[in-house]
């Protein structure tokens, strides 16, 4: 098969050391290679000058992409750490109770379809959070699970009153990335839940791998494609992507194209969001029949 051949110059002149580093990298990814190689040329399209473009190198060499398959063998390392904390509680996976959120609409309710089929879960096991009451969750150690968590102000608006019902210490929070500033909010709000994994995913500000002039070139070029949330939203900038999705907590030149980008200005305008190609894209919240 012929090699690809990059259309955008600044990949086209790469040296050999980094054009390896971008196989490599693809290659980690388990995206098929010319699928990637394409959509990361026409990304690189978006910037315009040199120093843009050794930005958006660095950024797509930092991203952690979770494939399905990367995914599988965390649910499984998982279902084994949680097995171990029940039983040092002398109770067993019957005695959990996986909470989705109220509607259909947010992403954890599709990742507690996937957690239904790969540990094998019985229907009863997964409830509503507006079906949780004192009576059906006594006994029970409660389990939230979604993908990612940017500032954790979401997940505390939503479920703050329902782990203070039950105990936080009967809590676990089951996620694949989360940024720091996810895991201050947690630890302030619910000191004795346990979050898995219990290490929080490094950002942009956290890497040390970005000169202060690249952070303002990604800043700028942030207000510009997206200006209501210049690194993602919370301004997180968590370089963290999934086969099925970019969270909106990774940077919005990662995840723009020009419809979900969108928004709405202070005199209750909508905009139309900044023309842009994605690496990744940031997708509706998924809507499947859960268990």
């Amino acid at each position: 098969m012929a090699k690809f051949a990059y259309t955008d110059n600044f990949l086209k002149n790469l040296s050999t050391a980094y054009q390896r580093q971008i196989e490599d990298k693809i290659v980690s990814m388990g995206v098929p290679s010319t699928i990637m190689e394409e959509r990361l040329d026409r990304w690189f399209m978006n910037f315009g000058d040199l120093e843009e473009k050794e930005v958006a190198l660095k950024i797509f060499l930092e991203i952690y992409y979770f494939n399905e398959h990367k995914i599988e063998n965390l649910l499984s390392a998982y279902r084994t750490k949680i097995n171990q904390y029940l039983i040092d509680k002398g109770k067993d996976f019957t005695d959990i109770i996986v909470v989705k959120p109220d509607g259909k609409a947010d992403s954890a309710n599709s990742h507690a379809y996937k957690l239904s089929k790969e540990w094998n879960l019985p229907r009863k096991v997964f409830l509503n959070a507006s079906d949780v009451t004192i009576e059906n969750s006594y006994g029970k150690i409660l389990l939230f699970f979604n993908d990612t968590h940017g500032s954790g102000n979401q997940f505390i608006r939503e479920f703050s009153y329902l782990i203070k019902q039950v105990g936080d210490s009967n809590c676990f929070i089951l996620c694949f990335a989360f940024a720091r500033k996810a895991l201050v909010a947690f630890r302030k709000e619910f000191p004795n839940i346990t979050i898995v994994p219990e290490l929080p995913t490094p950002t942009i500000h956290e890497k040390n791998i970005f000169t202060p002039q690249q952070l303002q070139i990604i800043k700028s070029l942030g207000d510009q494609v997206y200006p209501l949330h210049p690194l993602g939203y919370g301004d997180c900038g968590l370089l963290v992507a999934y086969h099925f999705q970019c969270p909106n907590n990774n940077l919005p030149i990662v995840w723009a194209n020009g419809d979900n980008n969108s928004f709405y200005n202070s005199e209750g305008q909508k905009k139309d969001g900044y023309p842009w190609f994605p690496l990744f894209s940031y997708k509706p919240k998924p809507k499947v029949k859960m268990p």
